[in-house]
């Protein structure tokens, strides 16, 4: 099974029933409209997750070293400048 529909079905009222689907059954790519991982899938942590978190860390790291780096060469350049 890869694909299933249940967005009207009673069992949609569950607030976490594809996290659930997609633990349950491995093999699904979609969930209503949703496209999943297989075992990526919605909140099941696997590589394709781990890998999402990494980059957001990176990103996460270089704009703390952008706002550093500013920092420090706001006084600097604002002194260098004639008032």
């Amino acid at each position: 099974l890869e694909g299933i529909y249940l967005e009207m079905n009673p069992v949609a009222g569950d607030f976490e029933y594809r996290k659930k689907l997609a633990q349950m059954i491995p093999s699904l790519k979609q969930i209503d409209a949703n496209v999943i991982g297989g075992n990526n899938a919605i909140g099941i942590p696997g590589v394709r997750m781990q890998s999402m978190v990494d980059r957001m860390r990176e990103l996460q790291d270089a704009a703390l070293r952008r706002a550093s780096e500013q920092e420090e060469a706001g006084p600097a350049a604002q002194s260098e400048q004639p008032s």
